[in-house]
């Protein structure tokens, strides 16, 4: 079941890539894009057949760092778009970027030890897995 959907994926972005390729100006990103997209599915059959215990840490961890980060750097922006915080933290003029910069850092770090618990709280079983 898992491999004649990834089959057909596979299959509709090969089609699209050579649909697109004569519709696209600027065929080096295309061409990129391409590879980062069957990089992508290569990484999602290897998920989806051969699921580890190691595999299913770094998809948590990721998980983590990714979306739960992007999250939290969404509300940090908020903060210091509603409350001035970014203004005040740039006036300490030698080290007010590079207190942005830890604490964006921070909360990557943070996400990612949340994605760690997640996964630890479900014994690293992903959704849906097989």
């Amino acid at each position: 079941m898992v491999e004649t959907v990834l089959d057909n994926i596979f299959i509709s972005m090969i089609g699209s890539g050579i649909t697109l390729y004569f519709f696209m100006d600027n065929k080096l990103i295309f061409i990129l894009s391409e590879i980062m997209l069957f990089l992508v599915l290569l990484v999602a059959y290897y998920i989806r057949v051969k699921p580890s215990k190691m595999v299913n840490k770094v998809v948590y961890i990721a998980f983590g760092t990714f979306v739960i980060g992007f999250g939290l750097f969404i509300v940090y922006a908020l903060i210091c778009g509603v409350t001035n915080l970014g203004i005040l933290l740039m006036n300490f003029k030698p080290a007010g970027p590079w207190i942005h910069w830890s604490i964006i850092i921070g909360l990557v770090i943070v996400s990612g030890f949340i994605g760690y618990r997640i996964g630890e709280k479900r014994d690293y079983k992903l959704l849906f897995s097989l």
